[in-house]
C-alpha cells in the first residue's frame, strides 16, 4: 500500500521534472567516480576512520536534535544539517565516498523521523551528492590536493584554509540551491508551494549557511586532529542549537499558525458553499412551488373555482411556511458561525407557547413559567416538531415540569428511532440517518435546535425510550426557571447521547 502511494505520489509530478531528476540521480553517480583524480591527498587518519568519524558525528547531531526538538518529530526539522557532512565528506574524502556518506546520513534520517515522499528523498540527496562535487572542485583549484590546515603534512596549500572553506561552502550552497529550484519550478505549484516559499525566504539560505559552517568546522578539526573535534562537540551543539534549531522551530511554529489560519479559511469556504447550495436547493424548490401554486391560483379564480384557488393558495402557504423555517435555521447557524447568536431572555409563562406551537401537552400548568427569549423557544419547539413529523409520524406527548433545581424541563417524546450509529453525532450539522437522506430537509434542525437552548442558558439532549413494548425517542429542553440557581447548561459527557441512551 505504501509503495503504490510512493509510485502514484512520482508519477504524479510532471514529466520534466521526472526527466530532470533522473538525470540529476545519473550525474550523483557517475560524477564522483569521474572526480576521482581530484581526491584530497590522505593526510592523518585513513579515509575508513574519516568516514565512520563523519556518520558517527552526523548521528550524534540528529539524536540531539531530536532532543531538543522534543522526540520524534513527523517532519524535516532534526533533519536539516544533512548537507553539513556533504560538505565534509567532500573537503576530506575521495568522491565516491560522497555516495556513502549522503546516503547513509540519510538512512538514518529517514529511520528517525524524516518524513517526506521517498522520490523526494532520493533526489535531494543526489542534489547534495552534485553539491559536494561542485566543493571538491573549488577545493581542488583554490587549495590543490593538500590538506585543510597548513602545517600538519608535508604537503601544503598556497591559500588560506578560510578562503578555501568559504569558496568551497558558497559553491556547495550555491548548487545546492539551483538544483532545488529547478525541481520547484519545473513540477506542479501545488506540490512545490513549500519549497518555492522557502527558496523566496532569507532565513532559509541563512540557515543553509549555518549548516555548511558546522560541516566545514568538522573538516578543519578533524584535519587539525581528531581530538579537536572531540573537545569541539558541545560548541557543534550550542551553535547548531542557536543557529539552526531555533530558527527551523520558529519556521515550525510559523508554519503550523499558517496551517490553522488556512484551516479555518477553508472551513469557512465550505460553509460559503454549503450556505448557497441551502439557499439554491431548500429556499428555491418552496418559491418555485410558491410560484406554481400561485398561478394555479389565478387561473382557478378566472375560472370561477374558489375551492380550487383555496387549496392551491393553502399549498402555496405551506410552502411559504417552510422557506421561513428553513431561512430561520440558515439565520441561526450563521449567527451561531460567527459567534453573534445571543438571545434576552424574560420570564413567561410557558404554556400559551406551548399552544401556540401546537403540541399536544399531557402536562403543563399555566403557572410554569421559564427564562427564554420567546421567538427562540417558538423556533426550538418547531424544530423538534417537524423533526418528529419528519422521521417519526409526528410528536406523541409532550411533558413540561419544573424540577427542584429551578430549570424547566420540555421532553417531547416522538415514535422514531434514532439509528446508533447516528446518536453520537444527532446534534451535529447535516447529521441524517442513511435511511432518511430522500426527505426534505437541511440537516440542521437539531443543531440549531441546541445553539438556541444553549444560548439561552439551556441545553438539549436525547434519549431512547421503551413504553408498553413500542421503541421511541424523547427529546429534552432543559431551561432556566426564575428561580434556577445556576445555569443548566449540561457538560458534554453528560449531554452526549451516547450517555442518554
Amino acid at each position: 500500500m505504501r509503495a503504490a502511494a510512493e509510485w502514484e505520489g512520482w508519477t504524479s509530478t510532471t514529466r520534466r521534472v521526472r526527466l530532470y531528476l533522473v538525470t540529476v540521480g545519473v550525474g550523483a553517480l557517475v560524477l564522483p567516480w569521474l572526480l576521482l583524480p581530484l581526491a584530497p591527498t590522505p593526510v592523518g587518519p585513513p579515509a575508513p576512520v574519516t568516514l565512520l568519524m563523519l556518520l558517527a558525528v552526523a548521528v550524534f547531531h540528529i539524536e540531539v536534535a531530536r532532543v531538543l526538538i522534543g522526540g520524534r518529530v513527523e517532519g524535516q526539522q532534526p533533519h536539516k544539517a544533512l548537507s553539513a557532512w556533504a560538505l565534509a565528506s567532500a573537503l576530506l574524502l575521495p568522491p565516491p565516498m560522497l555516495l556513502v556518506v549522503v546516503v547513509a546520513t540519510y538512512a538514518h534520517a529517514r529511520w528517525r523521523g524524516m518524513r517526506v515522499p521517498l522520490w523526494q528523498w532520493v533526489f535531494s540527496g543526489a542534489f547534495l551528492v552534485l553539491a559536494g562535487c561542485a566543493a571538491l572542485v573549488v577545493r581542488h583549484v583554490v587549495l590543490g590536493p593538500g590538506p585543510l590546515v597548513p602545517g600538519d603534512a608535508s604537503v601544503s596549500g598556497s591559500a588560506l584554509p578560510e578562503v578555501t572553506l568559504a569558496l568551497a561552502a558558497l559553491a556547495f550552497l550555491t548548487v545546492e540551491m539551483l538544483l532545488f529550484a529547478g525541481s520547484a519550478l519545473l513540477n506542479h505549484a501545488e506540490q512545490e508551494q513549500w519549497l518555492r516559499g522557502q527558496l523566496r525566504s532569507v532565513s532559509f539560505y541563512v540557515t543553509e549557511a549555518a549548516v555548511l559552517v558546522v560541516g566545514a568546522l568538522t573538516a578543519v578539526l578533524w584535519s587539525a586532529g581528531p581530538w579537536f573535534l572531540l573537545l569541539a562537540l558541545p560548541l557543534q551543539v550550542l551553535a547548531a542549537r542557536a543557529a539552526l534549531l531555533q530558527p527551523v522551530r520558529q519556521r515550525a511554529a510559523e508554519a503550523a499558525v499558517l496551517a490553522a489560519e488556512n484551516e479555518v479559511l477553508a472551513e469557512a469556504n465550505a460553509f460559503k458553499v454549503q450556505l448557497l447550495s441551502m439557499l439554491g436547493h431548500e429556499v428555491g424548490n418552496p418559491l418555485t412551488s410558491v410560484i406554481g401554486w400561485s398561478q394555479v391560483a389565478t387561473e382557478a379564480v378566472e375560472a370561477g373555482d374558489l375551492e380550487g384557488a383555496r387549496d392551491a393558495l393553502t399549498t402555496a402557504e405551506r410552502s411559504v411556511r417552510r422557506t421561513r423555517e428553513v431561512l430561520a435555521d440558515i439565520t441561526a447557524m450563521v449567527a451561531a458561525d460567527t459567534g453573534a447568536l445571543s438571545a434576552h431572555p424574560e420570564t413567561v409563562e410557558l404554556a400559551p407557547l406551548l399552544r401556540d406551537v401546537g403540541l399536544p401537552t399531557t402536562q403543563a400548568t399555566d403557572e410554569t413559567t421559564v427564562r427564554v427569549q420567546p421567538g427562540h423557544l417558538h423556533q426550538i419547539l418547531t424544530n423538534l416538531a417537524s423533526n418528529a413529523e419528519k422521521y417519526a409520524g409526528g410528536v406523541t406527548s409532550l411533558t413540561a415540569v419544573a424540577g427542584p433545581d429551578g430549570c424547566v424541563r420540555i421532553e417531547v417524546a416522538d415514535g422514531g428511532v434514532v439509528p446508533s450509529d447516528v446518536r453520537e453525532r444527532l446534534f451535529e450539522r447535516y447529521a441524517r440517518a442513511e435511511t432518511h437522506s430522500g426527505l426534505h430537509g437541511t440537516g440542521l434542525g437539531l443543531a440549531i435546535t441546541r445553539d438556541l437552548a444553549r444560548a439561552n442558558g439551556g441545553d438539549v439532549t436525547y434519549r431512547p425510550r421503551y413504553r408498553d413494548g413500542r421503541p421511541g425517542s424523547v427529546f429534552t429542553v432543559i431551561l432556566p426557571g426564575p428561580g434556577a440557581v445556576a445555569s443548566p447548561v449540561v457538560q458534554p459527557s453528560e449531554a452526549s447521547p451516547a450517555a442518554n441512551a
